[in-house]
């Protein structure tokens, strides 16, 4: 047992209780937790993580809890009663040594009715000044907090556990409305809200948070910073502060979840995401007793490995560990495994569509996610194309997506007509010939006639479509044209300040450096390039910068620096919202990561690559 972990139990509620006071024991539990957790050089607990029936802990005898803190690795495990003496609440706790199971320190206080969930805060206040004597603890993060607020506050605790984060974050915010400075509460408000896509909520949370940042441990004031950078894009900042949270407690659940957010959904400079995220969410699974977000994540990892047995058995744990939120996640998740065992023609996907398009999106875009089941992905994209309504959403991302998929499995003649269907949306698929053709597909004669096109009126576009027109430039030899390409899109960016008009711009000089020959300063400048829009942007290719990435791997494989442009190369496999536009640049960037394999001797890597590739081809 480790010395400097503690064990919280829910503490044993004595004589009779009227409703208001149902899941005392737990609430104090919870509390105390959260009003240690980070404030003292232990390091706490909370057993409801720890069981799969909280119902239980209350009642356990004190051999059973020794055995499920031994089991915890903690050295000593605190448990406690509280009862009602005549119109005050008294709560008693104890902490208990794990390896003697002797007690080493107790406390007690009393208070009125309303306080009756702070009461067990106080005592483990001055349980602490006992036996940490040479500490100053201070508990007033929760101690000091309005008596409703934190009655508010352990309900969304309660609802957060249990994974309906909707109820959650309705309960954490109604804590901030009742106390403004209650920061603990907004930064958990924050994050549940951002685990149900609610980004500007989140972010008005995260600013409440960071206003109040002196009531905040360290660790909790480093992962509300990295859910700022999160919502705002700022991916390897994000990285940043979840890891130096991780570094306070390495064991930390949340912290660990909103890592792996961020290489699922953004685009750190480290890589592979997708390894990454799967590490961090099955961090996370280990130490819980079922996390909602890192299941959901894990079933897909499962099904993307062809783990479909496990994928199975991981779903049904998903449905009984989040009933109340799950219902839409688990259609989609059922939808990709009926499709991953059975084939594209094991799913009816015009009723599917029919019934609801946004269901057969999301599935396609997990589907086609590194290039496993393309089968199924263009089977899918295709019915959204076919039956959804024109004005649906997800029509555009059927478009890309389909696009991407033609690319990847070389369907050029479908690809060559997809292209040509602008009627559709203006004229914003055609520009895609020309990175479909810098990809790799044989679409070259409609590239130059877009382009062609396009410099006719090239002093009214906007910045994304001179970056198509520059970036084609200066990879078909028009160096000049890319030049001036160049200079307008900084003069711009200068005179605005847009983000994307800057990003574009940066983007265009490391694309002339090439053309100019310039290979030193080219790989300089591509690598100080990073994707900095929200998830949904990250969709476009001159978001997500995947043409970029795709160049970089390319002279760094030229340069024999295989590792570095294997690492790069990897990138393509991310999992996220990326996944739709990256397809399009899959096949290009396994074949430098099979050349790179080669010329390590990786036979490993080698053999999985090459049947990527044949999934592909095959398909």
């Amino acid at each position: 047992p480790d010395p400097d972990w503690v064990i919280v139990y829910p503490l044993e509620v004595s004589g009779e209780v009227g409703p208001a006071d149902a899941g005392l024991g737990e609430d104090n539990a919870y509390l105390i937790w959260n009003a240690l957790d980070g404030r003292s050089s232990l390091k706490w607990i909370n057993a409801l993580d720890r069981v799969d029936d909280s119902s239980e802990l209350a009642q356990l005898s004190a051999q059973r809890r020794r055995a499920i803190a031994r089991s915890a690795g903690a050295g000593f495990y605190l448990s406690g009663r509280t009862w009602l003496e005549g119109d005050n609440w008294r709560t008693y706790l104890t902490l208990y040594d794990v390896l003697s199971d002797s007690v080493v320190a107790r406390a007690d206080t009393i208070g009125p009715r309303n306080a009756a969930r702070l009461l067990g805060v106080q005592a483990v206040g001055e349980l602490l000044l006992r036996f940490l004597p040479e500490e100053t603890v201070d508990v007033s993060a929760i101690a000091g907090r309005n008596a409703e607020a934190v009655q508010t506050f352990v309900q969304a605790e309660r609802h957060f556990h249990a994974g309906r984060f909707v109820q959650a974050f309705e309960y954490y915010g109604e804590a901030v409305r009742l106390d403004s400075a209650f920061a603990l509460a907004a930064v958990k408000a924050a994050q549940a809200a951002s685990w149900s896509h609610e980004v500007e909520t989140a972010t008005d949370l995260i600013a409440v948070a960071l206003a109040h940042a002196e009531t905040l441990t360290p660790k909790h004031l480093h992962f509300a910073l990295g859910i700022e950078a999160f919502l705002t894009a700022k991916a390897d900042t994000a990285v940043y502060h979840f890891e130096r949270a991780l570094t306070i407690d390495w064991e930390w659940t949340e912290a660990w979840t909103g890592l792996g957010e961020v290489y699922m959904h953004l685009l750190p400079r480290n890589s592979p995401q997708d390894s990454l995220a799967k590490d961090a969410f099955s961090r996370v699974y280990q130490n819980t007793s079922g996390s909602a977000p890192a299941l959901y994540h894990l079933i897909e990892f499962a099904i993307w490995d062809e783990e479909l047995r496990r994928a199975t058995e991981l779903l049904a744990q998903y449905r009984s560990a989040s009933p109340e939120t799950a219902g839409y996640a688990v259609s989609k998740l059922e939808l990709m495994l009926r499709c991953a065992e059975g084939g594209p023609q094991a799913v009816d996907w015009e009723v599917e569509v029919l019934e609801d398009p946004t269901q057969v999106g999301q599935a396609a875009r997990s589907l086609g996610a590194g290039g496993t089941y393309p089968g199924c992905a263009l089977s899918a994209w295709r019915a959204i194309r076919a039956h959804a309504p024109p004005d649906n959403a997800w029509q555009f991302a059927a478009w890309t997506g389909l696009q991407g998929l033609l690319v990847s499995t070389g369907q050029t003649d479908e690809l060559a007509a997809l292209i040509d269907t602008t009627s559709d949306y203006s004229t914003t698929p055609k520009y895609y010939s020309i990175i479909s053709a810098l990809a790799g597909a044989d679409v070259h004669d409609l590239a130059y006639s877009v382009a062609n096109e396009m410099r006719e009126d090239i002093f009214v576009l906007n910045e994304w479509r001179l970056w198509f027109l520059g970036v084609w430039a200066a990879h078909s030899g028009r160096v000049d044209e890319a030049r001036v390409i160049r200079a307008t899109l900084s003069a711009r960016a200068a005179t605005t300040g847009d983000r994307t008009t800057s990003l574009v711009a940066r983007s265009m000089s490391a694309h002339v450096a090439l053309a100019d020959g310039d290979t030193t300063l080219a790989i300089r400048l591509f690598d100080a390039l990073t994707p900095n829009a929200s998830r949904g942007a990250l969709q476009h290719p001159w978001e997500s910068l995947g043409l970029e990435r795709l160049t970089l791997a390319r002279l760094l494989l030229a340069r024999e620096q295989y590792a570095e442009a294997r690492k790069v190369a990897a990138s393509f496999d991310s999992p996220g919202a990326t996944n739709i536009i990256n397809t399009v640049f899959l096949p290009a960037s396994l074949e430098i990561r099979l050349q790179a394999a080669r010329a390590l001797d990786n036979q490993a890597a080698i053999r999985t690559i090459e049947s990527r590739l044949a999934v592909l081809r095959r398909r």
